[in-house]
């Protein structure tokens, strides 16, 4: 018994309404014009019961003319070729676009992987780059402060020599002072000699006195000569050895300057590696953000083809459904007697 009062002659008359309206009347079509009433069970059993009745009506060549007999005969029969012609198209145009879809899935999927392939190569070298980047910034940092320290030393170096510039001025100052003053003793000594032989005849008893007098000065005088001779030997030995000095301080600085010429080269040379790398990590910070998007828009596709199979999926499970049930209602289709074949 039909539950809800449905009935056969309900389910019939909801039959006829869909096909009426071009609907093909399936189970949960006619439940629907029936206003959502009635159990999937009872209704199939109905509209199985009715198709047939209406096939046993039709296959019954007694209730039939000769003539009308031959014509449904002939009409069966083409029936079942059209719908075996049906089934095959069906069947094959399924099976087409499900070996489409497989294509285009797997199309989706390869594009995918290279689309992975790439993001995860670029992030490899923009990894790279930036360890690059950040060891020539730690090596210029270090050639900076190294830069520092040597120019420190230079200034040390320049006011050292300075230094020893003003004491080699004032060593020959001093030796300056020195020959002239025995250059005057010289010339003094010397006039004083000639003005005692010009008196000697005239003075020669006063110069006998005198004599020792002189001799004595004249020792002191030698003294004094012997201790400016001395200290003018002094003075030019400190003054070789300032000079020397000198010459070793002005090599250090030439080697300073030189060092720093270098290191000046360097710090040059690493600045534009850095500014290469610099563009280097811009140029693949935007690749990467290309392939970022690009990554979006094949997700975004394979989305898009995912709902797009879905509904093929939708579409053969629909033609599937609508197979099974042409098949199910081909069955109760009455096989071709002997007058079929007439």
């Amino acid at each position: 018994m039909a539950r809800g009062g449905i009935s056969k002659v309900l389910v019939e008359q909801a039959r006829d309404a869909l096909i009426a309206k071009g609907i093909r009347p399936t189970i949960d079509a006619v439940r629907i014009e029936l206003g959502n009433t009635g159990s999937k069970t009872t209704i199939s059993r109905y509209l199985k019961e009715l198709s047939e009745a209406e096939g046993s009506r039709l296959d019954d060549e007694e209730l039939l003319s000769e003539n009308l007999k031959e014509i449904v005969v002939r009409l069966a029969r083409h029936l079942r070729e059209e719908a075996a012609e049906i089934i095959e198209s069906a069947e094959s145009h399924h099976k087409e676009e499900v070996s489409r879809s497989e294509v285009k899935i797997a199309e989706i999927q390869q594009a995918l992987d290279d689309s992975l392939s790439k993001l995860a190569n670029r992030e490899d070298k923009l990894s790279d780059e930036k360890k690059a980047h950040i060891d020539i910034q730690e090596q210029l940092t270090e050639l900076k402060a190294q830069v520092r320290e040597n120019a420190k030393v230079i200034s040390e170096l320049e006011i050292r020599i300075k230094d020893k510039d003003q004491s080699i001025n004032s060593l020959e100052d001093k030796h300056k002072h020195a020959r002239v003053s025995l250059e005057h003793y010289r010339h003094s000594v010397k006039e004083q000699r000639d003005q005692d032989i010009r008196q000697h005849e005239q003075q020669i008893q006063q110069l006998q006195a005198d004599a020792r007098q002189q001799a004595q000065t004249l020792i002191v005088k030698q003294n004094e000569l012997t201790q400016l001779n001395k200290d003018n030997a002094r003075l030019s030995t400190e003054l070789k050895e300032s000079q020397k000095s000198t010459k070793v301080l002005k090599r250090e600085l030439q080697t300073s300057h030189s060092s720093m010429d270098k290191l000046t080269s360097m710090q040059a040379k690493l600045e534009s590696d850095l500014e290469k790398m610099q563009e280097n990590y811009t140029t693949l910070q935007t690749e990467h953000e290309n392939l970022l998007e690009q990554h979006h828009l094949t997700v975004q596709e394979l989305t898009d083809s995912g709902a797009t199979i879905v509904q093929l999926e939708t579409r053969i499970e629909t033609q599937d459904r609508l197979y099974m049930d042409f098949k199910e209602h081909l069955t109760h289709v009455k096989k071709p007697t002997s007058s079929d074949k007439l």
